[in-house]
């Protein structure tokens, strides 16, 4: 499990295995910065660094993903964090380019599809797919706790009609509040190359039953931006279907 909710140690494995990920290029830790080898570096040598994210390194559901545009945001950020009790651990992450075909639903945040893989039997195959998309309420990320929305997805690539809030949030549209894009007319870009780049990533996490990859599309093809064992069930019920029958079929 710690290999998908460690986000360096993610990074670093996926990497070794062939599989797409943003490029982290350094670390925040006890107070001090490291590069990827965790070599201690000057805070001067990411001077020229632009447009990046610093998260939490086992943050969840957004619980720490700030963007940054230069180096000044980045001191400030970094002054702010050196001033709590507990510092913490965080990476520095690029930025992934979204395509084209996927910034029309949203340009405003990184949409990801959450695509939910099980391994049994020695064999990976897909239990359930949405589209997450971020809206203005959620600023510049899609996730569903801070006010994105998620959409099911049909067979066919096409949106199914309706996109849902967590509660909190909203309640269901049949389109986005902030492009007008209506789902059910909206084919959700390269899913089938994302559910077989998903497949083949979890056949190099054997020990995991089920995983909910967090997987963008850049304009050279899917990304995975974060695997998780605990991927929250219900936002895929709510979004895509009843699944009680099949999860108690997968863990028989």
């Amino acid at each position: 499990v710690c290999l998908l909710r460690d986000k360096l140690i993610f990074y670093k494995y996926m990497k070794a295995n062939g599989l797409p990920v943003p490029e982290v290029f350094a670390v925040l830790r006890n107070q001090k910065m490291y590069d990827i080898n965790m070599n201690e570096i000057q805070l001067a040598s990411l001077s020229h660094k632009e447009d990046y994210f610093i998260k939490s390194i086992d943050g969840e559901c957004a619980s720490f993903v700030k963007h940054v545009d230069n180096f000044t945001e980045f001191l400030r950020l970094h002054d702010e964090l050196l001033k709590t009790t507990d510092c913490g651990t965080y990476i520095l992450q690029e930025r992934v380019e979204q395509s084209e075909e996927m910034s029309k639903i949203n340009p405003n945040s990184l949409n990801t599809y959450r695509i939910v893989t099980i391994n049994k039997d020695n064999s990976t195959y897909l239990l359930t797919g949405i589209l997450r998309v971020g809206t203005q309420k959620s600023g510049n990320v899609d996730n569903w706790a801070v006010g994105g929305l998620a959409i099911g997805i049909k067979d066919n690539g096409f949106l199914k009609k309706y996109g849902y809030f967590k509660p909190e949030h909203g309640l269901k549209v049949d389109r986005h509040p902030d492009t007008g894009v209506i789902f059910s007319e909206f084919k959700a870009p390269l899913y089938q190359e994302a559910i077989k780049a998903a497949l083949t990533a979890h056949k190099f996490y054997y020990g995991i039953r089920a995983i909910g990859w967090d997987i963008a599309i850049s304009p050279n093809g899917p990304v995975f931006i974060e695997g998780n064992d605990n991927w929250e069930i219900s936002l895929n019920q709510a979004c895509d279907r009843p699944l009680r029958k099949e999860w108690e079929e997968v863990i028989k």
